[in-house]
């Protein structure tokens, strides 16, 4: 199956209902701004020096948000609906992270060809 390249420009005029203005000085699509809500948190925790938690909006967000609420925003309870539907990921990213590292140890303790590949002086296969 042959799939034709598109260039940008065509790929703007043949998508440019679709295309919102954003405050962050670009024009994305209305699904792209709602992933990015949906995906990334809109707040974080100050404690200003007491016990309290004062939870505050992500400088991400500080252009959606001010001096008015962007067109495109997403009340809480939309991106929480939103989050609920997408498919919940077994591992966060410093698990994941972790898991990979330790497979590549793994591989590289056990695999003959990552052994093969070490210096004759440090190598950990045993050949007869």
């Amino acid at each position: 199956m042959k799939t034709a390249s598109v260039k940008v420009e065509q790929w703007r005029d043949q998508n440019a209902y679709r295309l919102i203005d954003c405050r962050w000085g670009c024009k994305i699509t209305a699904e792209a701004c709602r992933a990015y809500q949906a995906r990334t948190s809109r707040y974080t925790v100050h404690f200003k020096g007491h016990r309290e938690q004062y939870p505050r909006v992500k400088g991400d967000y500080l252009r959606c948000f001010m001096p008015e609420p962007c067109q495109n925003i997403l009340s809480d309870e939309e991106i929480a609906e939103i989050r609920l539907s997408l498919p919940d990921t077994r591992f966060s990213g410093a698990e994941r992270r972790n898991r990979a590292n330790q497979v590549r140890q793994l591989n590289r303790l056990v695999s003959p060809n990552a052994m093969l590949q070490e210096a004759q002086w440090h190598r950990s296969l045993v050949r007869i």
